[in-house]
């Protein structure tokens, strides 16, 4: 990374900012320990949700 410009050498050429340090807790909600199954979660839901198991698989 050219810690000067804060730009990676290498990158996907649709990104042009300056790279970002942010925390998740500012992107995203998190409920650890909240379950929620399967049947819960819809496909065009207006909240979207990653399920711990679904980040292995999905």
């Amino acid at each position: 990374m050219n810690n000067i410009n804060n730009i990676p050498k290498i990158r996907f050429p649709e990104f042009k900012d300056k790279w970002e340090r942010k925390k998740l807790g500012k992107l995203a909600k998190f409920s650890k320990g909240k379950g929620i199954s399967r049947s819960d979660i819809s496909e065009n839901g207006s909240l979207e949700c990653i399920r711990y198991g679904e980040l292995y698989t999905t």
